[in-house]
């Protein structure tokens, strides 16, 4: 599976590298545990949290994408900055759990 295969269940809302791959998923939202338990590049971090920082932990683990979950909506500064790195930035209104699954049954068909 690709960055791009997640705008079929969730919405892309700025511009990133879209072809990179995705080999595993990761649910935080303490960033130092993320940084601590995050095993394996090119994972997509599932997060309710609204941070610049995100995108610094994303940049230093290799994520392919990140996805804010439970209608967090992430601000101006987080945006640049991802925009910048080039990190894909996706949102959802679902619960993270929720948000999971959809990419993990996406991830099977």
């Amino acid at each position: 599976m690709i960055v791009s295969d997640l705008k079929n269940v969730l919405e892309l809302i700025n511009e990133g590298d879209e072809s990179r791959e995705i080999k595993d998923l990761y649910t935080g939202d303490l960033l130092s545990w993320v940084m601590g338990h995050v095993r394996c590049e090119e994972s997509v971090l599932f997060t309710v949290l609204n941070t610049v920082n995100l995108i610094a932990v994303a940049t230093l683990l290799d994520l392919s994408a990140i996805v804010f979950c439970e209608g967090v909506y992430p601000n101006k500064d987080v945006i640049d900055k991802a925009n910048e790195e080039g990190v894909c930035l996706f949102i959802s209104d679902d619960t993270t759990f929720h948000t999971a699954l959809k990419v993990q049954e996406l991830n099977r068909k």
